[in-house]
């Protein structure tokens, strides 16, 4: 659980460190057999694969055994987890934008129903990016993204909120609406 923890703030300041907790998350699931966070342990080792080796394929497959996995156990509260990492970061390389962001909204309303809200806002933003990629209407991102990020600030979810502040601010300046196209609105 402890590796668990730590999983994302090593991959944003030491990815070396993030190289090795994966690697001994995936580990232990062989050795000592799977676990909850075993789902987390195999879609993690898939972004490295891919981010490290480039190795698309891998991901993918890595990626297809952690839901695999995350469903015969039945773990609906890791589940928001294992399908961000699976369809934020691995399946968009393989799939069309259009049908991972469906898997991204499901994975909201299960982190909302289990309490994991950090996961669950994390989702949401990138579904929000996911539509901007695929060429979404602006008007349409708009107001989900306005939405989203009213239910961020209610869940008391600011690190995301702010990230989803940068997007809207960029739909806002894109379609015109922003007096201001600088500061966030």
């Amino acid at each position: 659980r402890f590796m668990n923890m730590i999983i994302y703030d090593s991959y944003e300041f030491d990815k070396k460190l993030f190289a090795v907790t994966i690697c001994e998350m995936v580990q232990w699931s062989i050795k000592f057999g799977v676990c909850s966070h075993s789902a987390v342990a195999f879609a993690s080792y898939g972004v490295l694969m891919l981010t490290t080796f480039e190795d698309f394929g891998k991901g993918r497959d890595l990626a297809t055994s952690a839901l695999m996995l995350n469903e015969r156990l039945s773990d609906s509260y890791n589940q928001s987890e294992v399908y961000l990492i699976a369809w934020a970061f691995l399946r968009p390389w393989t799939h069309l934008f259009s049908s991972c962001r469906k898997h991204l909204l499901s994975a909201y309303h299960v982190g909302l129903s289990v309490g994991d809200q950090g996961h669950a806002t994390y989702n949401i933003h990138l579904y929000i990016l996911m539509g901007w990629y695929a060429g979404e209407p602006l008007k349409k991102l708009e107001v989900d993204c306005r939405t989203r990020i009213q239910q961020m600030k209610e869940l008391n979810h600011t690190r995301t909120m702010e990230r989803a502040l940068i997007a809207y601010q960029t739909i806002l300046n894109l379609m015109g609406r922003s007096g201001k196209p600088g500061p966030c609105s």
